[in-house]
């Protein structure tokens, strides 16, 4: 029998994430801008593989059948392109503003579930969806009010065609 987890442990796992993501978020707005987009995205990948790649060996990590590495490279491609925009889109909006318009990734997926997997939404998550959603359209609608840069507007577009490949990329996952 398992034993269940704390809330304070299940909170101190979560905000550790959040931390953990923020910061690399941070690191590669920064990257982003001394670099370009693209090199940092490349040299994130690049360290993602020398980590990892010692220790899918040693496990004994096999290559993937076609069918599996089709799905893979597929993913692997949305993925890459939704982080390649999403890092060159921070370039250019406030951080707290990029992040924020990534929430629309997750009920983007919701979405996608239902019609590309056949996965039934609720009704309450379709109402919290639509209530989220204004969020990201007051933000939209703020940087119309305070006629933001051509530069962000072009940032925001970015991060929201990225939170939708990221969808895609969940889809894909899945």
């Amino acid at each position: 029998m398992s034993r269940a987890t704390s809330p304070v442990t299940a909170f101190g796992v979560a905000a550790g994430g959040i931390a953990v993501y923020a910061g690399m978020d941070a690191i590669m707005k920064g990257l982003s801008i001394a670099s370009g987009a693209y090199f940092a995205v490349l040299w994130r990948s690049v360290a993602g593989v020398a980590l990892l790649a010692p220790i899918f060996i040693a496990r004994g990590g096999r290559w993937p059948a076609w069918a599996a590495l089709r799905l893979h490279l597929a993913r692997g491609s949305v993925g890459g392109a939704s982080v390649l925009l999403f890092f060159w889109g921070l370039v250019r909006v406030p951080m707290a503003q990029g992040v924020a318009l990534t929430f629309l990734a997750p009920l983007i997926a919701l979405f996608l579930a239902a019609l590309t997997l056949g996965e039934r939404i609720q009704r309450s998550a379709i109402g919290g969806s639509l209530v989220a959603s204004l969020g990201v359209f007051a933000i939209a609608a703020g940087q119309v009010q305070a006629r933001a840069s051509e530069d962000m507007v072009l940032g925001s577009v970015a991060i929201l065609i990225a939170s939708i490949l990221y969808a895609g990329s969940l889809i894909l996952l899945r």
